[in-house]
């Protein structure tokens, strides 16, 4: 039996951002296709990037904050 490789996407701040508040655009597509939990994708990123994603949320838009942060931080 083959075993299929696991493709592992690393997210900086810009591309979990920019998904975020686009509908289009290779960063939606990305974030998008990782909520399907394929069996051979999955996304990675970094503390340094949350936080800085949490602080441009808090920035620009506070009201979201919440809301990101019960998501962001909870790994199936």
């Amino acid at each position: 039996m083959e075993q299929k490789r696991r493709c592992k996407v690393f997210l900086d701040s810009n591309v979990i951002l920019s998904g975020l508040f686009s509908d289009k655009g290779a960063p939606r597509i990305i974030l998008d296709l990782l909520t399907l939990n394929l069996p051979v994708l999955s996304g990675a990123t970094g503390r340094y990037n949350l936080m800085e994603v949490e602080r441009n949320l808090n920035r620009k838009m506070p009201e979201a904050l919440p809301l990101y942060q019960k998501f962001a931080h909870v790994v199936p």
